[in-house]
């Protein structure tokens, strides 16, 4: 793999977010392979940072922005529940392009 390394970067670690990041942790190789270079989970972001949880042991902070705003996380993805009745997942993606493009 020669394309530059993707960073990712988590808004939340409740339960959608932990299971990514224990996938981005025990999945590592096949995630790297499928994306066909290398990717990695730099960081996450959640309300109280003291809390333990089972994540995979992603480093998290309480700033939001210290995920969304960093120059390393390229993508930075939040998972939340949808405050509708229905179990739905909702997932949005904030894309900054790497190579300088916006889109």
């Amino acid at each position: 793999m020669t394309a530059k390394p993707l960073g990712v970067g988590l808004l939340g670690v409740g339960t959608i977010g932990s299971a990514v990041a224990r996938a981005f942790a025990e999945r590592q190789k096949r995630i790297d392979a499928a994306a066909g270079r290398t990717v990695r989970l730099l960081g996450a972001a959640v309300r109280d940072p003291k809390k333990t949880r089972n994540a995979g042991g992603v480093a998290v902070t309480g700033d939001p922005f210290a995920i969304s705003g960093s120059s390393r996380i390229a993508r930075s993805v939040s998972s939340s529940r949808s405050s509708a009745a229905t179990s739905r997942h909702s997932i949005s993606c904030s894309r900054r392009s790497t190579e300088g493009s916006t889109s």
